[in-house]
């Protein structure tokens, strides 16, 4: 797979990899007033603005009844091409 920035594919920070880099850091944002929340929201912010979906999508039930999430998206016309390269928990 080509890479992220050749594809202009936008995936979100792969933050497991940025606190092995600097462990320090992560966790002192962790630790401190409103860490936790202020790394939540910079994790959604980014999954927004993002053309990623988790590689792991779970079907929906409604009522009784079954309903393959993965198929619906394939039917609306969205296309799984693979785990973004270096973060197997996203997809393109």
């Amino acid at each position: 797979m080509s890479s992220e920035k050749e594809s202009g594919m936008k995936a979100p920070t792969n933050t497991t990899r940025e606190a092995d880099i600097d462990h320090f850091g992560t966790m002192a944002l962790a630790i401190s007033p409103g860490g936790i929340e202020h790394q939540e929201a910079r994790g959604q912010a980014e999954l927004v603005a993002s053309d990623t979906l988790p590689t792991e999508i779970r079907d929906a039930w409604v009522g009784e009844a079954r309903v393959p999430a993965k198929a619906i998206l394939e039917g609306f016309g969205v296309e799984f091409l693979g785990p973004v390269e270096g973060d197997a928990f996203f997809q393109v």
